[in-house]
């Protein structure tokens, strides 16, 4: 029999694994699409805020412009979040259209890809954009974007390391990235490396603390 710090332990480390565990056996598209509604920086064009340099103010008109696709991204984004993976797709296409270096237009038709189960596809997207030189807001957040989609098309595909590895990249990114511990997690999971997906998750959890109602 246990003594009450042993079974304590025991107990918390059960329900971690129940926690992951009920993420793992919910990675369904209507999973995938709940997670987006819950994004806060994602696809949105990052602009330089006014800043104070030795007195000096940077000029308003210095800061970037946005692209025209993106409220095409912003309507694509939404169409994904209603499950309208064809629309979300040609709303990006017309995006790409408009900019063919736009990144986010890239990274929300992979999105719609991983919604249909294109996983290929997906992927050539995602890769299109990782690829992407630069270390200014904008592009650091699509990237980050594409690798942890990208890992979430890698698991669908039963490529457990590669998602793993996929997340981990979006991580260096951006280390906040909750989604990309998520999918992280996911993964880990599949290769019962319980202990991984457990700080995974809490790093999910950790990094936006109402992703946990997710779970409940």
């Amino acid at each position: 029999m246990c003594n009450l710090s042993q079974c304590a332990a025991d107990s918390s480390i059960s329900l971690a694994i129940s926690v992951v565990s009920r993420m793992h056996e919910s990675a369904d598209m209507s999973r995938y699409r709940r997670s987006l509604t819950r994004k806060t920086v994602c696809f949105t064009v990052v602009l330089t805020s006014l800043a104070s340099l030795s007195g000096q103010h940077i000029l308003a008109q210095d800061q970037p412009t946005p692209s025209p696709a993106h409220a095409l991204v912003e309507q694509a984004l939404s169409q994904i979040e209603n499950g309208q993976w064809d629309q979300a797709i040609l709303t990006a296409e017309k995006g790409i259209a408009l900019d063919a270096e736009h990144a986010d237009s890239r990274v929300v038709r992979g999105m719609a890809f991983n919604g249909k189960s294109e996983y290929d596809k997906a992927i050539e997207d995602f890769d299109s954009v990782t690829e992407k030189q630069g270390r200014d807001p904008e592009i650091v957040q699509s990237r980050a974007d594409a690798y942890a989609h990208r890992s979430f098309a890698l698991y669908q595909k039963k490529q457990y390391l590669d998602a793993i590895n996929s997340a981990y990249f979006a991580t260096l990114e951006r280390g906040d990235h909750f989604e990309a511990h998520n999918f992280r997690t996911m993964a880990y999971l599949a290769r019962k490396q319980y202990d991984k997906a457990i700080n995974s998750a809490n790093r999910a959890i950790r990094d936006k603390e109402d992703f946990a109602e997710a779970y409940s």
